[in-house]
Parts: C-alpha cells; structure tokens; sequence
C-alpha cells in the first residue's frame, strides 16, 4: 500500500503536520546515492507521497528514469527539468520559487 493510500486510510492530511522537508530530501537523496533504492525501500513511495511540489516533480523524474532502465544522477534530474522547461536556466529555480 503507498503512503497515501495510508495516510487516506487513517484520514491524514498534510495540514495535520506530518510532512518533513528533511525526510523528502533525505528520500530523494538516498535514490541519488543507489538508484536501485526505488525498487528496494522506496518501492512504496508514490508521487504524491512528497508534500512539497518540487520534490514531487524530481521523484516523477526519478520514477520515469528508472521505469526506462536509465540510471539518474543530479545532472541528468536537472538536465531533465530545463528540457521540460520546469527548471529557470539562469538561476537554476523552479519557475515562480522565491529566492
């Protein structure tokens, strides 16, 4: 079952306070370092288990990645969203994210 589909279950919404930009990041992180990580314990992370709009946008990427058989590094994630034009060339941003 995918957290959300947990978190449905026990009626929890994201205004309850259980979202942690440092566990995001640490998730993402971890898939960077080993991206067999999303077959293994990440497995049961969707989409729409990250709070913050940013790193749901980067774990989709991963996600598209590793469903093609293509490894994913910081690089080609931010090579992925200038090309989808979701990443500002200049300042390395997402389009309307404060400074």
């Amino acid at each position: 079952m995918a957290m959300t589909a947990l978190a449905a279950a026990i009626n929890v919404q994201p205004s309850d306070g259980l979202y942690s930009a440092e566990s995001e990041r640490a998730c993402l992180g971890a898939a960077l370092l080993d991206n067999s990580a999303l077959r293994g314990p990440l497995a049961e992370l969707a989409v729409d288990d990250f709070f913050l709009v940013a790193n749901r946008k980067v774990f989709a990427l991963m996600l598209e990645s590793d469903d093609e058989g293509q490894p994913f590094d910081p690089s080609n994630i931010v090579e992925s969203l200038r090309e989808r034009r979701l990443l500002d060339q200049e300042t390395g941003r997402q389009p309307g994210q404060d400074s």
